[in-house]
């Protein structure tokens, strides 16, 4: 049996959502039409056009490139001198989205999420702190 290979073009983003709990804390079991849309999953699919890691760090080297061909130097880092930069995502990035944002998509049986970038709220990362992290860092 062939499995498809999910490629999303231009700026989509495909999302498998988390399954729902389906058993409360107390043992009761939730009937399959109580239970919400989770409104978070796992980033499994990245179109090629949505700002990664890899992506930005590619871009910021090539301003540091323009900026010592054009003889401009200066005491900040080449990060405080460049362009706002939007939310970058990466693969296996856990998310957090509109309950009803995105399109459901069904591929070899297994249901995705079509989003966007702007539909993404929030990145959720552990971090193994008990202090304040700087999320500009």
């Amino acid at each position: 049996m062939k499995k498809s290979l999910v490629l999303p073009t231009n700026e989509n983003i495909f999302v498998r959502r988390i399954d729902p709990t389906t058993i409360t804390e107390g043992g009761i079991v939730v009937p399959d039409q109580s239970i919400d849309r989770p409104a978070e999953g796992t980033i499994v699919a990245i179109g090629p056009s949505v700002y990664t890691s890899d992506r930005r760090v590619h871009e910021l080297a090539a301003y540091q490139l323009y900026l010592d061909k054009n003889n401009r130097f200066d005491d900040e880092s080449v990060e405080d001198h460049h362009m706002f930069y939007a939310q970058t995502f990466n693969l296996g990035d856990h998310v957090i989205f509109g309950r009803f944002a995105g399109i459901d998509v069904t591929i070899d049986d297994v249901t995705y999420v079509k989003l966007l970038p702007d539909e993404i709220f929030c990145v959720l990362r552990e971090v193994e702190t008990t202090e304040t992290v700087n999320v500009n860092a």
